[in-house]
């Protein structure tokens, strides 16, 4: 019995929009790009572009309270509905200015420490914390010498691209009926046991091929087929299979044998293969 496995493809991903205290819209845009499963996570890679020093949009950290002197910005991976940052590209700390200071002074002040557009980047997120509605985008907290603050967010935030679920198949592929009398073939059962892993958690597809609609061919003559079934169900169109992270999950395929005429004596064979793929 021959296996293969599939790994995720790109799907259409949806974007929102995080906004701490500015409403506008920023001439600024974060691209989320792929996203990789690693042994520490899940790494999320982005690209930061259009942000020019001629930006007028408000800055986030803008204050004329003197108490109010430092501004720190943070790039991060938010939980959107709890709005807690769960991973960090980098953090930079400029000056506050007075006024109605923007963007592209804020981005001036930035490129002092080294910050550069366009920014090509990625954030590790531990496995607890990945999830497919995370997005990429900037906090902000604003303090002082004596002055504590809280974090805001500030501008887009796009949902994060949908990581590919690599997936791996082992275990015994033969599938053996050994030797049956005439009268014992139809209703004949075997099987063997194959063990699914994953790296992510998911749900995948789990399918198995046929020769035509009597199941796969085991004589050329066409007098004897086998009927092939994954965890008892027919899977010919796919069945939808849960998986955990590195958890084994384990696949039971049964061969059930159906005659179609007189069967001679003599050996039989055939194949089917197991596909993983996405739901």
């Amino acid at each position: 019995m021959k296996k293969s496995s599939a790994t995720t493809p790109q799907i259409i991903i949806a974007s929102i929009l995080l906004c701490g205290s500015a409403l506008e819209a920023q001439a600024y845009s974060i691209t989320t790009t792929q996203s990789y499963v690693e042994p520490g996570g899940v790494r999320y890679y982005f690209v930061v572009s259009g942000w020019t020093t001629s930006d007028n949009s408000p800055s986030p950290c803008a204050r004329d309270d003197p108490a109010f002197n430092e501004c720190a910005l943070y790039l991060v991976a938010i939980q959107p509905y709890t709005m807690r940052s769960v991973g960090e590209y980098n953090s930079w700390s400029v000056p506050t200015r007075p006024g109605s200071s923007t963007l592209g002074q804020l981005l001036s002040d930035l490129q002092m420490k080294g910050f550069r557009i366009p920014l090509n980047g990625s954030i590790l997120v531990p496995h607890q914390y990945a999830k497919n509605d995370l997005c990429i985008g900037f906090k902000y907290s604003i303090t002082g010498p004596a002055t504590g603050g809280g974090f805001g967010f500030y501008g887009p935030c796009p949902t994060v691209a949908p990581a590919a679920v690599q997936c791996d198949i082992s275990g015994n592929i033969t599938i053996d009926h050994k030797s049956l009398p005439d009268n014992k073939l139809d209703g004949a059962k075997a099987s063997t046991q194959l063990n699914l892993q994953c790296k992510g958690t998911t749900s995948v597809s789990v399918s198995a091929s046929r020769t035509n609609t009597y199941g796969v061919r085991l004589r050329d003559d066409n007098s004897l087929y086998s009927k092939i079934t994954v965890n008892g169900r027919d899977a010919t169109a796919g069945i939808n299979v849960p998986v955990n992270n590195n958890v084994v999950s384990q696949l039971n395929i049964t061969s059930t044998l159906v005659s179609r005429g007189t069967v001679t004596p003599g050996a039989f064979s055939g194949s089917t293969v197991i596909t993983v793929s996405p739901p």
